[in-house]
């Protein structure tokens, strides 16, 4: 596959991504990361995932959080 600054070869899946609410986006294609670095996540979504619900990053006395909810509620004004 090609990636930015040249090509990245990769293991990749097709995965049914559960919510605890019972959603799921079932089909989707993802790829396996690289094991060594120093980042400590279990996933990585994509823009593909976040238009799909409602994504939300907020600041706090210096905590920085996020949510995530799906199906999309919108904010009706």
């Amino acid at each position: 596959m090609s990636a930015y600054g040249g090509v990245l070869e990769a293991n990749t899946y097709t995965i049914d991504l559960c919510f605890e609410n019972g959603y799921k986006i079932a089909n989707l294609q993802v790829m396996s990361g690289d094991d060594d670095n120093d980042f400590d996540y279990d996933v990585l979504i994509g823009m593909d995932v976040i238009t799909k619900g409602d994504f939300c990053i907020s600041t706090v006395n210096e905590q920085t959080v996020f949510s995530f909810r799906m199906p999309a509620e919108g904010i009706k004004l």
